[in-house]
């Protein structure tokens, strides 16, 4: 492209002035430059391209546009105009002639290194991963020193659930630049994805040395410590999170989380940890419960309102679905609030059962109150409590007279509009510890009821049986497994000589993970080779795998709930340690539920004990495992119209509560 043959070219100092300017960042200064110098040449390219860029740069738009186009009507194939346009383009939203503009500018010029920046940029905006990771790459061998196009890929791996590769983008940014604290905790978090638990720790170290400052990497180190089972370290970085921003929501919940996991004894710090985080993070005005206009009638027919991000796959196909299914629809009226986009087969189950489903992901706490009140909810359930994707700010403004907690958390909100926690004797008995803001409501039974998902594998005899080896087994998650717990399970291998332990755990998907938990079993004398360490995998395979298991060993401080009701489905016998806490207690509920009391111990010395009987039973014979299933799921735990009964009884009886205290 030429100018004009009237255009005098622009004096070479004077471009080269307004260039420098450009690159320093001294746009409007450099910008009347350009000007001075087109208006002595007004056709020339390189500076209405260069003003253009400016003018992008400003985020002036429409006056770029005019400025390339002036360009492109002389030279429709002009690449430098073509690809600024395209960018112009690209910040309106307007992708495809975007993309189209881009490709026609490295048709010109395949070596235009912004062409093929923007081209990835505009590529992942359209949801192109493959086409963006391509012009990436195509701009890192042109510019191999630029240190964004890692972040870039690094970030689009990541996106993409390319863990590994992301990994390794990030590691080579870090490389380049070794200051570059964001690159190291990025890197950290592609490794936890991969379950390489003491790789995250070592790149979110590095990550806090070059940033002391940033929160959410001290957050991110105590979340992969809690996933490893170091839960002191966990606590630690969670509290040092929290120093750092006090304001920090998400690593007080899981601070919460990692101290149910750890010594239990102090239920006193462990509540006021619980109303500490409401201070700090849910102090909105509540709207007061006498000013509710709900029909104070103790004996209609309620709406009740049920609040989650998961109505999907795991523990609400287990046990929320159960009590939909049997709702009494004469009595209830039942509603959905789905506040995530997660769906799955069990969330067509759920959806089929409700009155009203409610897609609420995109409203703010303020928002979903406000439907939740137009819906004239009366009894308002959170099934989250302090587990991610809470909604608690919905019941600190209170969105129903009466809210009431259950099901997926396993302490107290410690919010004091949250009026109910919905538990049973055995999991809090009274004059239990356990220490809530809110009321208790103790179901007569067990507080769950538990659905295998169909079909259950047949039965066989127990390993031990086959091949004359004892196995037990845990398929709770490893973050349960404390030191404790390593030391008791290995006092029981010690104790049934060639006995193996199969653990399964998402955890386990890293060969690193798997060696760190090696080494915790060696220091008491295992043998590696005893363990089996597995990855998870669905929940179908997974039954099946319990056929290989004689006896599950139940985690303690913070007993398994599903995984115990899996084992019982599989006629797998569970030895549990009864703890002070509701996780804790978990086993001795559910057992002693179901008649299996015999499988509760109350010390460390009795659980190796039972273990070891019933290791020295020979395991089980298929008709053995047989009659414990069916035992277990003629329980009470499993007998979800039963169940409905008892919780909807529950719920009028709290209704009837705010009914006759009028407010």
């Amino acid at each position: 492209m030429v100018a004009a043959d009237t255009d005098p070219p622009p004096s070479s100092r004077d471009l080269a002035r307004a260039m420098r300017l450009h690159a320093r960042g001294e746009l409007d200064a450099a910008a009347r430059l350009y000007e001075t110098l087109i208006d002595g040449a007004p056709g020339d390219p390189r500076l209405l391209v260069q003003l253009g860029l400016v003018r992008l740069q400003q985020d002036r738009l429409d006056d770029a546009a005019a400025l390339l186009d002036r360009v492109l009507a002389a030279d429709p194939n002009a690449p430098e105009a073509l690809a600024w346009r395209g960018e112009v383009l690209r910040r309106r939203h307007a992708l495809a002639p975007a993309v189209a503009a881009f490709r026609a500018a490295l048709a010109r010029q395949p070596d235009l290194a912004p062409a093929l920046f923007n081209l990835a940029l505009a590529e992942v905006e359209a949801g192109n991963p493959v086409a963006a990771r391509d012009a990436w790459q195509r701009f890192a061998a042109v510019r191999p020193t630029d240190l964004r196009v890692c972040r870039e890929l690094g970030r689009l791996a990541f996106e993409q659930g390319d863990f590994a590769d992301a990994a390794q983008w990030y590691a080579r940014q870090f490389e380049r630049k070794p200051d570059d604290a964001d690159a190291a905790f990025r890197a950290g978090l592609a490794h936890e994805r991969l379950a390489r638990l003491d790789d995250a720790i070592a790149w979110f170290g590095k990550a806090a040395g070059l940033a002391p400052a940033r929160a959410n990497i001290r957050s991110a180190m105590g979340v992969a410590s809690f996933n490893l089972g170091a839960h002191p370290q966990a606590i630690a970085h969670h509290r040092a999170a929290l120093e750092l921003d006090p304001g920090f929501a998400e690593a007080h919940s899981n601070l919460l989380m990692a101290l149910h996991h750890a010594d239990p004894a102090g239920h006193d710090a462990l509540h006021a940890e619980h109303v500490a985080w409401v201070t700090h993070h849910a102090s909105a005005e509540a709207m007061p419960r006498a000013a509710f206009g709900n029909d104070r009638d103790s004996a209609r027919r309620l709406t009740i309102g049920y609040v989650s991000p998961r109505f999907s796959g795991g523990p609400l196909a287990h046990f929320f679905l159960p009590l939909q299914e049997a709702h009494d629809r004469d009595a209830f009226d039942v509603t959905c609030y789905a506040t995530s986009d997660v769906a799955d087969d069990a969330t067509a189950a759920m959806r089929a059962h409700a009155d009203r489903w409610r897609s609420v992901a995109t409203l703010d706490d303020d928002a979903l109150v406000a439907a939740i009140r137009a819906d004239g909810i009366d009894i308002l359930v959170d099934l989250v409590g302090h587990c991610p994707g809470q909604r608690l700010g919905v019941f600190a403004r209170r969105g129903a007279p009466v809210q009431i907690t259950w099901l997926d958390y396993v302490g107290t909100t410690g919010l004091p509009t949250m009026d109910w926690l919905v538990t049973d004797a055995r999991h809090t008995p009274v004059g239990s510890p356990q220490r809530y803001t809110e009321r208790l409501i103790r179901l007569p039974d067990t507080r769950l009821c538990y659905r295998p998902t169909p079909p259950l594998p047949a039965l066989a005899a127990s390993p031990a049986v086959a091949r004359g080896v004892v196995t037990f087994g845990c398929f709770n998650r490893l973050a349960k497994l404390g030191p404790e717990v390593v030391e008791t399970w290995s006092a029981i291998l010690t104790r049934v000589p060639g006995a193996r332990l199969v653990l399964k755990a998402t955890a386990f998907a890293a060969e690193g993970t798997r060696a760190t938990v090696r080494r915790r079993f060696e220091r008491h004398g295992i043998d590696p080779a005893r363990l089996d360490l597995r990855p998870y995998t669905a929940e179908a395979q997974m039954m099946h795998e319990y056929v290989e298991i004689d006896v599950a060993l139940d985690p303690f401080p913070y007993n398994g709930c599903t995984t115990t009701c899996d084992a019982l489905a599989m006629g797998v016998p569970v030895v549990t340690l009864e703890g002070t806490t509701l996780p804790g207690r978990h086993g001795v509920a559910l057992l002693t539920a179901a008649g299996l009391g015999d499988d509760v111990t109350q010390s460390r010395e009795a659980y190796i004990e039972r273990a070891v009987a019933l290791a020295g039973a020979g395991g089980g014979s298929a008709t053995a495992r047989a009659a414990l299933r069916e035992r277990f799921l003629a329980s009470p735990v499993c007998d979800g119209p039963r169940f409905a009964r008892a919780f909807e009884q529950a719920c009028r009886d709290a209704w009837t509560d705010w009914c006759e205290r009028g407010g």
